[in-house]
């Protein structure tokens, strides 16, 4: 059926939340066409609690439900497009929102394809982010999509929380103003049982990472990883500070792989256990957490930083740091911190010792330097 600004009680029941009516069958195609801008007097709230296909066939459908969160902890998101978990298996393509919370709670096999949400000036997201995909949601794929979101109040743009085999990819999403995260998938604000790993087995890949103001916030990171067996490939990343790191806090992190990502004057930091290759990055530095593997990574004007894990075979500056550290093939430049035991190595450029209680043997250098 054909959803208008003038058939949208047809297809959706007001006094029920913005539910799906129960004539409209599982399966159907809702073709949104024209605008959609709520207010008080005529809210347009819609919840997906049927699996549908959601198009429009005049590439003008522009949603406004004119959001704005009831709370800074993300008790109440406010008024919000949801797909929730009878809306499973639901499709939607090439939907424009504008200053609106898209809220995918507790749903699987969703694909949201071309979809962008463009946050100005008004407080959506806060404590979940703009565009949340939560509570135990699985198979969800946001691809070809922009998200922008400027003076949001603080709050992430793209966000998987406890949200596993979910897929980002192809996106571009922009910030500028003070907003949060760009894409983050977090633990914060949602009740994961114990014992469980939230957001394990994504797919972060192909995404362009920017923020136009050129601005250093310390609230506002590129790509933050929590959870395990995540892949982080591919992503170009231009900002200011920090433009892939690790959650606040997060302890389980094995397998996660960073690979081929390229980072513009912001540096790439890993969770623990983590296998890092073929990235690549300008004006900062690489953090290699415990356990970890770092090989053929690129660093210009910045560090490969090893704490407790192994290095080999890249282009970059090493640091190396904890007893665990470790390092072999082409070195150019190496800074040993403290408690390192190496040996059998050669470092075709400079050699420097900087912390304490390190060993080295049987090592060839062309330069050493103390302090």
């Amino acid at each position: 059926g054909v959803v208008t600004n003038e058939t949208y009680g047809i297809y959706f029941n007001r006094s029920n939340s913005g539910r799906l009516s129960d004539f409209v069958p599982e399966g159907a195609t809702l073709d949104f066409q024209g605008k959609f801008l709520s207010s008080a007097d005529e809210p347009f709230a819609m919840e997906i609690n049927k699996p549908v296909n959601i198009i429009t066939s005049t590439n003008d459908a522009y949603i406004d439900l004119n959001t704005t969160a009831g709370s800074l902890m993300g008790e109440n998101p406010g008024n919000r497009f949801t797909i929730s978990f009878n809306g499973s298996g639901t499709n939607m393509t090439g939907i424009k929102f504008h200053n609106s919370q898209l809220w995918l709670y507790n749903t699987h096999n969703v694909t949201l394809d071309g979809v962008s949400n463009v946050i100005e000036d008004k407080q959506v997201g806060s404590g979940v982010g703009a565009t949340s995909i939560r509570a135990n949601s699985t198979n969800v794929t946001v691809k070809n999509g922009y998200f922008y979101t400027k003076n949001n109040g603080g709050s992430s743009s793209l966000v998987l929380a406890w949200a596993d085999y979910c897929t980002f990819e192809n996106n571009t999403i922009e910030v500028e103003g003070r907003v949060g995260n760009l894409i983050y998938l977090t633990t914060f604000n949602i009740d994961v049982p114990e014992g469980v790993t939230a957001n394990v087995h994504n797919r972060i890949v192909n995404n362009t990472v920017n923020r136009l103001d050129g601005v250093y916030d310390s609230i506002c990171w590129g790509i933050v990883v929590s959870g395990s067996d995540n892949l982080i490939e591919n992503n170009t990343v231009n900002m200011q500070g920090v433009g892939i790191t690790t959650q606040f806090g997060t302890s389980v992190s094995d397998g996660n792989i960073y690979k081929g990502n390229v980072l513009h004057n912001c540096s790439l930091n890993t969770l623990p256990n983590a296998v890092v290759y073929d990235n690549y990055v300008e004006g900062a530095s690489i953090t290699v957490a415990a356990g970890g593997e770092a090989y053929n990574n690129t660093v210009i004007g910045g560090s490969l930083n090893v704490n407790d894990a192994l290095a080999h075979d890249n282009n970059a500056k090493l640091v190396l740091n904890g007893a665990n550290a470790s390092v072999y093939g082409e070195i150019n430049d190496l800074d040993i911190k403290s408690n390192v035991n190496i040996s059998d190595i050669t470092v075709a450029g400079t050699l420097r010792f900087i912390g304490s209680n390190s060993i080295l043997s049987n090592a060839t250098v062309n330069k050493v330097l103390f302090g």
